[in-house]
């Protein structure tokens, strides 16, 4: 059986993920982006960037090639910080799964076609770009 993601050999473990372990500068970038918080949610209006009050909590979700569930990774640097429910599917704490589609949208889990549909990679890329150079100006210097 041909498998459609090749499995690579890292430290005598088989990965079937199609990136490499992050460079500092990647896992920095990932852990500014989980200060900000979750994109989707600052996007509707629900989070307020580096507010531990007010922030909803995210994970690193890396954006494919051709926006395709399933599809080869586009890199470390093509990656967003969504919540758990936009993710994973997994109900915010307190939350049902309906109350969480209500007020995120659709799961990426869930309903990938529909979640691209209503959240395109690029427009969620971009945004996580902008937040970043507004809250960690010298972070994300050229």
């Amino acid at each position: 059986m041909k498998r459609s993601t090749p499995l690579l050999r890292r430290k005598g473990l088989v990965s079937r993920r199609s990136t490499d372990t992050p460079t500092a500068a990647e896992a920095l970038r990932f852990e500014l982006m989980r200060d900000v918080g979750c994109v989707i949610a600052y996007a509707l209006g629900l989070s307020t960037p580096c507010d531990d009050d007010l922030r909803v909590l995210g994970e690193i979700h890396h954006l494919t090639d051709g926006s395709r569930h399933g599809a080869r990774r586009r890199g470390h640097a093509f990656a967003v910080c969504i919540n758990q429910w936009s993710h994973r599917g997994v109900p915010l704490p307190d939350m049902t799964a309906e109350q969480c589609r209500q007020t995120y949208g659709p799961s990426y889990a869930e309903e990938p076609a529909l979640f691209r549909e209503t959240y395109p990679d690029d427009q969620l890329l971009e945004l996580q770009n902008k937040l970043l150079r507004l809250h960690f100006p010298m972070a994300c210097s050229e």
